[in-house]
């Protein structure tokens, strides 16, 4: 079983929740007549609560989360769009994005493009597709290389 941390993303959301939680308890709750003013108790009722929510949200959040690998997707014909690679590596799984590179200057593709796809299907397209003729070329697909920092 794996343990999932929550995002950094998820963290912030949970912090706001926190807040806002906290700020309506502190007008609602004495309105209310359920408890006193007592903004230290207030305060901590809603930490409690938010980070609850903030912990359940997180669940359900890793659990839908999909592992993705990025491929390389090189000797692509200059025609080739982004529907019709999804469409071809659609075939092995859930394709997360695709992205056919272009030159800066002319906006025309350069031949080569990056699919994000689920893991297990990444490893069978880049099997299967790898030497596959598609658009008149045979193209090459492997695992993509992290991008290198460039010392500035």
């Amino acid at each position: 079983m794996s343990i999932y941390f929550p995002s950094l993303s998820t963290l912030i959301r949970g912090l706001v929740l926190t807040i806002v939680i906290t700020i309506v308890g502190h007008f609602v709750y004495p309105t209310l007549g359920l408890i006193e003013t007592n903004t230290g108790l207030i305060f901590s009722a809603g930490l409690l609560i938010g980070s609850i929510i903030m912990l359940l949200l997180s669940s359900l959040y890793a659990d839908k989360r999909v592992r993705t690998t990025t491929l390389y997707v090189g000797n692509l014909a200059f025609k080739t769009g982004e529907g019709s690679l999804r469409e071809l590596f659609g075939q092995y799984g859930q394709v997360q994005s695709v992205r056919i590179m272009k030159d800066r200057l002319t906006r025309k593709p350069r031949g080569f493009a990056f699919v994000e796809i689920e893991r297990s299907a990444g490893r069978a397209a880049s099997r299967h597709l790898d030497g596959y003729e598609f658009n008149g070329r045979i193209l090459k697909v492997n695992n993509a290389n992290q991008r290198k920092q460039l010392d500035e």
